[in-house]
């Protein structure tokens, strides 16, 4: 900046009243985020804060409310292309049939990274009153809530996640009981079949 514009700032600053008033604004935000580093909560404050916001834990009123889906099929128990039959498998399909409910399912995995994907879809295999759009679908393991999300019109739905052990699925739709599915153990190299 030249001195000719530093100048007519500075004066600008001492006789304008509005100047003056975000001047002493901006002097105080600067002040405020100096000592922000040096900042440290009490204990009880933190203490609040956790009681606030506790680790969300498992619904164990889903397991008694939700009917267990039956396989229709799984990718996982169909042969392999010949030649390839010793390689694991990162991807597995899913079908599962609950009442007048079926879900798609379609596990991908990074067995590198111990990173899963869950994406599925939701349908009705009835003129059912079901709101499949909007419904809950809550990943647990069993002691706490890993994901939850909600479908989409579609009735379609993503969970991305690292934990990898004894989850169900659980999806409640309004209009319908809810439906669980006992997911495979996924890192599993060999993503052992269903039970």
């Amino acid at each position: 900046m030249s001195p000719q514009k530093a100048n007519l700032m500075r004066v600008s600053a001492e006789t304008c009243e509005e100047c003056k008033s975000s001047s002493r604004f901006w002097s105080q935000v600067y002040d405020i985020l100096t000592r922000e580093s040096g900042y440290q909560p009490s204990a009880p404050a933190v203490e609040s804060v956790k009681n606030a916001f506790p680790d969300e834990k498992p619904l164990p009123w889903l397991v008694k409310l939700a009917d267990f889906a039956t396989i229709v099929f799984d990718s996982c128990l169909q042969p392999a292309v010949a030649g390839v039959r010793s390689s694991a498998r990162s991807n597995r399909q899913i079908t599962v049939e609950s009442g007048s409910l079926v879900v798609d399912l379609q596990l991908e995995s990074d067995n590198v990274q111990h990173q899963y994907s869950l994406t599925g879809q939701i349908l009705s295999i009835s003129n059912s009153v079901a709101q499949i759009g909007g419904a809950e679908v809550v990943l647990l393991s069993p002691d706490k809530v890993v994901q939850k999300t909600r479908a989409n019109e579609l009735g379609e739905f993503c969970l991305d996640f690292s934990y990898g052990d004894n989850l169900r699925l659980f999806i409640d739709i309004k209009g319908e009981r809810g439906v669980g599915i006992i997911l495979p153990k996924l890192d599993d190299p060999r993503m052992e079949p269903l039970q």
